[in-house]
C-alpha cells in the first residue's frame, strides 16, 4: 500500500492511464516478485507450445465475449446496476480514449500486457502454488473469488469471479500460469482496444447479451477441456509394495 501511495504521489501529474499502468504493476507484479523471491513460492509456468498458445488466445476472445454479455443482460435486468455500469462504461471509456488512435499502443501495454502477465503471475501461479495442499475444486473456487474481488468494482464482481474460475482451471490443466496470461492477454486487448471501438457507450440488448454469456461460457469452458489434467505424481516405488512382495522372514 505505501507503494502504492508514493507511486501517486510521484505520477499525480501523468496520464491517468500510466497511473493505472504503474499501479498494477507493482501491486500485482510487485508482490508477486517479493513471494517468489524472498517467500519462497513458487510459480511454474507450465505448458508452452503453440497449440497451447493458440487454444489459450481463443478462450480469451470467449472470456471477452462472455464479459460483454454479461454486463448487457445485468444493465437491463436492474435499472440500478444500470446506471452503475453506465458510469463505470463512461470511466472506462474516459480512460481508454477509444477515439484516439495514437493511444492504442499505450492501451495494449497498460490494459493486456501488464494485466496478462502481473496479475496472473501472482493469481495463477505464487496464489495457486501457495494452495497446492487445498483440493482442485477449493483452489479454483478461491483464487477466482480472489481475482474477482481485487478489481474492488461491485458491478463487475460476477463476470470476474466466473473468468477467474476459467483462467485457475486452465491453469489446473497446464500445470501453471503462462496459457492463462495469453488469454487474460487477449480477453484484457479485445475489451481494451475492440469493444470501446465497436460499442462505445451502447449498451447490447437483452437477447444479444444473453446470447453473448451463453456462447461465450460455453466456448471457453469447452475451450479449456481441450487441455488434459495432468497425471498425478507417481508414488514412490517402497510406497507401492504389496505384502507378497516383500522378503519374508527366517522360520
Amino acid at each position: 500500500m505505501g507503494l502504492l501511495i508514493a507511486f501517486h504521489l510521484a505520477f499525480r501529474d501523468v496520464q491517468p492511464l500510466v497511473r493505472v499502468g504503474l499501479a498494477s504493476l507493482f501491486a500485482t507484479g510487485g508482490t508477486a516478485w517479493l513471494m517468489t523471491r524472498i517467500g519462497g513460492v513458487r510459480a511454474p509456468l507450465g505448458l508452452r507450445d503453440a497449440r497451447g498458445f493458440a487454444l489459450g488466445s481463443a478462450i480469451g476472445l470467449a472470456l471477452a465475449v462472455f464479459g460483454t454479455g454479461a454486463l448487457a443482460v445485468m444493465a437491463q435486468l436492474s435499472p440500478a446496476l444500470a446506471a452503475r455500469i453506465a458510469n463505470y462504461s463512461e470511466n472506462l471509456i474516459a480512460l481508454l480514449q477509444p477515439d484516439n488512435t495514437a493511444m492504442i499502443p499505450a492501451v495494449l501495454v497498460v490494459v493486456a500486457v501488464i494485466p496478462g502477465i502481473c496479475e496472473e503471475w501472482l493469481f495463477r501461479g505464487v496464489i495457486r502454488d501457495m494452495l497446492m495442499a487445498w483440493s482442485r475444486a477449493l483452489r479454483v473456487f478461491a483464487v477466482g473469488l480472489l481475482f474477482a474481488l481485487i478489481h474492488v468494482e461491485p458491478v463487475v464482481l460476477l463476470p470476474l469471479f466466473y473468468i477467474g474460475c476459467v483462467l485457475t482451471l486452465l491453469a489446473e490443466r497446464t500445470s501453471g500460469w503462462a496459457i492463462p496470461a495469453v488469454a487474460h492477454f487477449t480477453l484484457n486487448a479485445v475489451n481494451g482496444i475492440v469493444t470501446p471501438r465497436v460499442l462505445g457507450d451502447t449498451m447490447p440488448s437483452l437477447w444479444v447479451g444473453a446470447l453473448c454469456v451463453c456462447l461465450g461460457a460455453g466456448a471457453a469452458a469447452a475451450l479449456v477441456g481441450r487441455f488434459a489434467f495432468p497425471p498425478p505424481p507417481a508414488e514412490p516405488e517402497s510406497a507401492l509394495a504389496t505384502a507378497s512382495s516383500l522378503p519374508s522372514a527366517p522360520p
